[in-house]
């Protein structure tokens, strides 16, 4: 892999560059939920749940109230615990200051997209949430919006994030140069990995 070309560095947001410090699993009952109420449960809910504007009362008119405001509670209960990993801001500038494009593309609930952006306040070049751009990573589609967004090529474009398929494996198809960021407790990579962010400098040198 050559990094020789690479002009903009796109990010994967949750495990990469922040993480959700107080986990509550909001949708297991969602999806409990759906499973013994829906006609024709789906294999993706999540990734499904990601492609829409996250109203439950709007998607699901059958759910109860109270478990509405369950799952909404629990939400909140983990946006609000959103924080930035220590090596992301620090990194980020450092790319920026160096000329490097920045970008987020992530599969995302609606709830947290906002409590993400404010603790990463950085003026992205692209921002591709999969509730936006109406496809989940790995589905081709949010990567065809991201390099279209960012206005560059895709061979120009690197892709950072801790899942070995929608971050490294479906970028590559896509045309773009990847690396597994790997912070020490998902699986091994195929081939190249870095366990910190900071290593990014020492691959991308100032254009």
């Amino acid at each position: 892999m050559t990094l020789a070309t690479i002009r903009a560095v796109a990010f994967d947001a949750f495990d990469t560059l922040v993480q959700i410090r107080q986990p509550q699993r909001p949708l297991s009952l969602l999806q409990t939920w759906m499973r013994a109420n829906l006609a024709e449960p789906r294999l993706d809910d999540y990734e499904w749940l990601m492609t829409h504007d996250f109203d439950l009362a709007a998607l699901f008119p059958g759910l109860p109230t109270e478990t509405i405001d369950h799952i909404n509670s629990a939400i909140a209960l983990e946006a609000a615990s959103i924080a930035a990993f220590d090596d992301a801001l620090p990194t980020l500038s450092v790319l920026r200051d160096r000329g490097y494009k920045t970008a987020l593309c992530s599969n995302i609930l609606t709830p947290y997209a906002a409590p993400a952006l404010a603790v990463l306040p950085l003026p992205w070049d692209a921002i591709t949430w999969s509730f936006k751009a109406r496809a989940a990573k790995p589905n081709p589609m949010i990567y065809v919006d991201l390099i279209r967004t960012l206005d560059v090529q895709p061979d120009e474009i690197l892709f950072v994030g801790d899942h070995i398929e929608n971050d490294v494996t479906a970028p590559r198809r896509a045309g773009m140069s990847a690396l597994y960021l790997r912070r020490g407790y998902q699986p091994l990579a195929p081939d190249r990995e870095i366990a910190t962010l900071g290593t990014l400098l020492t691959l991308l040198p100032e254009m």
